[in-house]
């Protein structure tokens, strides 16, 4: 009557929980709120989603929307119910991240960073740092705990870098033999620090890798994080020698 087509429509197949339940709304995933907070980006969710009764003619699963688009084929559409898992998207989630351009993930985190009590305005190297740990996350939301020592020098001493850093009574040495030759550096770049760790550690006959995790613990209180060089190099001369000198203090007496 109105000179129009009536619409076409279609049906997925059900989307069931991990335990093989039909999805409801007290399950893991169903509520879009836990994506915003759980820091899901969106393009991630849309591709996630996708795939769920549904598998598009490619040999990759990270596609973007146009794409997806490109290839949707609605006789294609599974028969079997699709089961959710959140690991699966998590992971999906965390391919779009590794992806994202400095500025990009800045402004995407910024949130998640300001609620940690993380102030962006005085830190330049803010993109850096995140960058530096993009490779270990999935989700917006873990990145305060990977980088909030980049911001603040009162950051605590986890109990397992407290364990390692008085493992063995020399380390305070180590440590010290580090702090006093890192302000002969003329080239403070991730080359430049990483060769006189080098000599710090044949003058003390032990290996590099011997001394690159304590100092890890010492300038980020951590057992786990960026590359030492590269924590160096983005706080600078100054809070390095501050901070191994911190955690002889504090840590080692």
């Amino acid at each position: 009557a109105f000179g129009k087509h009536p619409p076409r429509y279609a049906h997925i197949p059900l989307i069931l929980n991990p335990s093989g339940s039909k999805m409801s709304k007290r399950d893991e995933g169903s509520a879009i709120e836990s994506y915003v907070n759980g820091g899901f980006l969106p393009d991630a969710i849309f591709n996630y989603l996708c795939l769920l009764g549904w598998t598009p003619r490619s040999d990759k699963e990270k596609l973007d929307r146009q794409v997806l688009v490109s290839l949707f084929d609605a006789s294609e559409i599974h028969s079997a119910n699709a089961r959710f898992d959140m690991t699966k998207c998590a992971w999906l989630n965390a391919q779009y991240l590794r992806e994202m351009a400095p500025d990009a993930l800045l402004a995407a985190a910024s949130t998640f960073l300001t609620s940690a009590d993380i102030d962006l305005v005085t830190a330049p190297h803010a993109a850096a740092a995140l960058q530096s740990v993009k490779e270990k996350v999935s989700l917006l939301a873990e990145l305060p705990g990977w980088v909030h020592f980049f911001f603040r020098e009162d950051f605590p001493f986890e109990a397992d870098a407290v364990t390692k850093l008085k493992a063995k009574p020399e380390n305070k040495a180590l440590l010290q033999s580090v702090a006093d030759a890192l302000p002969s550096i003329t080239d403070w770049s991730e080359t430049g620090i990483h060769a006189i760790i080098e000599q710090v550690a044949t003058a003390n006959s032990v290996k590099p890798g011997a001394v690159m995790p304590l100092l890890r613990f010492a300038r980020s209180g951590q057992t786990r994080g960026p590359g030492v060089t590269t924590i160096a190099h983005l706080i600078g001369k100054e809070k390095t020698v501050r901070r191994i000198t911190r955690a002889c203090a504090e840590v080692l007496g």
